[in-house]
């Protein structure tokens, strides 16, 4: 079982059981519907951002396959999602944009409930 690396954008990133000697797992869910999770008792996984750090960006990680899943071996990298057009503009993947778009009309939902006019 040799380590793989994977370059994959996340969508969801979950807080998992811990294991039964009481260290930390996460779950990963990328736009191609898969889901990584870390590996069991692995010291590099108290290292990791909280989960909203890692969703909508694109992540490097290492991994192997163990039963027919992935398991993440190591984190390495992870950048904003963004995609430049032919015109040379920086675009952002649906599901980024579709977050900020969420985001956006919950900071506006908040300033009119408190009064603030745009």
């Amino acid at each position: 079982m040799s380590n793989q690396i994977a370059i994959r954008d996340c969508i969801e990133c979950v807080r998992g059981k811990s294991s039964i000697n009481g260290n930390p797992s996460y779950i990963f869910t990328f736009d191609d519907k898969t889901t990584v999770k870390t590996e069991a008792n692995a010291g590099w996984v108290y290292g990791l951002y909280s989960c909203f750090h890692y969703e909508n960006k694109r992540i490097t990680f290492k991994y192997v396959i163990r039963r027919g899943k992935e398991i993440m071996t190591d984190f390495i990298d992870a950048d904003p999602i963004i995609i430049v057009d032919s015109e040379g503009a920086e675009r952002y993947t649906q599901v980024a944009q579709d977050k900020f778009d969420e985001i956006s009309g919950d900071i506006d939902s908040i300033l009119v409930n408190n009064g603030v006019r745009k």
